[in-house]
């Protein structure tokens, strides 16, 4: 079973809408920016920038690669505010000459109890404003077994204890009157067969065409030896279960195609297939980063917190719109973004709740749900991330 507190959230919540931003793991997530990849320039885990001819991975901090975009802490920092984060992705880079008050290096063998625990203590001890957590799991292990394995679901209910413990954690500090709480994800998870369902470009076209590839899986970038338009016709001409563009015609609704970062052509994988450029051995069962329209790939959204209505049904929005619906609870005027406050200014509260205990909480949700869950869907909670604001009285 899961937690009596996971449950009581899940009962409060009624279902909203669900948008989702698109390509491979992007960090940082559009929580933090409010923008869309193109805007923000962090287009994925893995880039070439022809300006500074580089390429950035995971674990690339410096600030150059970062700086196209404010995130959450540094708008709430240059109001005077106090924000702290737990492991978040972005945080340990100093960014438009701004850091969280509170950060850590990210340490994956962190116990998530011992995470939580510090996050309370910064809300009851430091006066933190705001506070991001987040957790690896259940996305390492939706990557290794693959979503609609025996191992995913033990960690399902192993994350929902850890949730479980946090709303226990709120209720013992009496947060639950001053705290507003927002569970999210940045994406979903589908399952992926490197052996059988792989789409292998060496195999399609001569390398020589080709002067380098950049990322792969859901999706490549590839930067041409010729003209790309001569590279993605051959490529669209091999009738394999991918779609190829030319960076230009990369669909407007996917907020991708105007950034320097993106390559001349760009192809996506339809649904659990992987495009490499050549032959893999990866033994990985779960991926995301496809078509944001499948519903495989849309995340959820809770909030309660004495600023949320309870039990409402929102109509659909956009990942971007966190970030000034988090600037309007803060009581502080967000720097320029794609998010739209009116998408979910509707779920917020004009005057001050009581909010005693998670099951008479004020909850807001966004996505579907499995009816009759014992435990909060994690089927698109992957990469779970939690946000806690102080409350605001108006």
């Amino acid at each position: 079973m899961g937690s009596t507190f996971a449950r009581d959230l899940y009962e409060n919540s009624t279902t909203l809408g669900d948008t989702l931003r698109f390509v491979h793991d992007i960090f940082p997530t559009n929580e933090d920016f409010g923008l869309n990849e193109e805007s923000h320039g962090i287009i994925g885990n893995h880039m070439y920038d022809p300006v500074f001819n580089a390429t950035f991975g995971m674990g690339t901090k410096e600030t150059r690669w970062w700086d196209g975009g404010e995130p959450i802490w540094v708008t709430a920092r240059k109001h005077n505010l106090t924000s702290a984060t737990y492991f978040w992705p972005g945080s340990e880079t100093e960014i438009r000459g701004y850091r969280p008050n509170i950060w850590l290096p990210y340490n994956e063998s962190h116990p998530f109890r011992t995470r939580i625990d510090r996050v309370i203590d910064w809300f009851v001890n430091e006066n933190i404003d705001i506070a991001t957590l987040y957790f690896h799991e259940p996305d390492h292990t939706g990557h290794v077994f693959g979503p609609d394995s025996q191992e995913i679901l033990a960690k399902v209910r192993e994350m929902d204890g850890i949730l479980g413990y946090l709303m226990k954690k709120f209720e013992d500090h009496n947060l639950w009157d001053t705290v507003n709480m927002i569970v999210t994800s940045d994406h979903g998870m589908t399952s992926v067969d490197f052996q059988n369902k792989a789409i292998v470009i060496s195999e399609l076209v001569s390398m020589d065409t080709i002067k380098f590839t950049v990322d792969s899986g859901p999706i490549m970038q590839i930067f041409p030896v010729g003209r790309a338009s001569d590279l993605v016709h051959e490529l669209n001409s091999r009738n394999q279960p991918m779609t190829v563009y030319l960076k230009e015609d990369i669909p407007d609704f996917w907020h991708y195609k105007n950034n320097r970062r993106v390559m001349p052509v760009f192809a996506v994988a339809d649904e659990g297939w992987s495009i490499v450029t050549q032959n893999s051995s990866d033994p990985e069962k779960g991926n995301h980063g496809y078509d944001n329209r499948l519903m495989s790939m849309k995340p959820i959204f809770y909030a309660a917190g004495p600023n949320f209505k309870k039990n409402f049904k929102s109509d659909t929005f956009r990942n971007v719109d966190i970030y000034p619906l988090i600037c309007e609870l803060l009581g502080i005027s967000p720097s320029p973004n794609n998010g739209s406050l009116a998408r979910v200014e509707d779920m917020l509260e004009q005057c001050e709740t009581n909010m005693t205990n998670p099951a008479g909480s004020n909850v807001t949700k966004k996505n579907n749900v499995s009816d009759g869950a014992d435990y909060v869907t994690w089927d698109r909670f992957l990469m779970l991330m939690i946000i806690l604001i102080s409350a605001m009285v108006v």
